[in-house]
């Protein structure tokens, strides 16, 4: 038993060392955050605070390159499922999920669902404000 676990805790180290995300490498801990987040909805080592979008879009520059939470609904997805748009009670929000689309997210029927998002603030053309979503859970 230990066995097996230490050589898949060896698999998950070599991993999460090596990975990189748009040219920002993640550490082992926020690996596995990211990780319990999409299994479990929790994370070990640290917390990401819970924002609206309103919140996220006012603290735009403060929040750049910073991980967060935002919940809401998908409102509308692309064709690759390579974005989504997503929205709650304070405004909408453009989320680019090109890292979660090469694992399999973008299945149709999930228009109108509520997700839970861990996500970088990302500034676009224009000073536009959208989301890089590193993990997703439903909720």
């Amino acid at each position: 038993m230990w066995r097996l676990f230490s050589v898949m805790l060896v698999g998950l180290l070599a991993f999460s060392c090596s990975r990189s995300e748009g040219g920002r490498t993640r550490t082992v801990r926020e690996s596995l955050d990211l990780w319990t987040f999409s299994t479990f909805g929790t994370m070990v080592f640290d917390s990401v605070p819970l924002e609206n979008f309103r919140g996220v879009h006012l603290a735009g520059a403060g929040l750049l390159n910073r991980d967060v939470l935002v919940s809401g609904v998908i409102d509308a997805m692309g064709a690759q499922g390579t974005y989504i748009v997503l929205t709650d009670d304070s405004a909408r929000m453009l989320v680019d999920t090109t890292r979660l689309s090469a694992s399999g997210f973008g299945k149709e029927g999930i228009r109108g669902k509520r997700f839970v998002i861990h996500g970088e603030v990302k500034s676009g053309e224009k000073g536009h404000i959208y989301l890089m979503a590193n993990a997703l859970r439903r909720g």
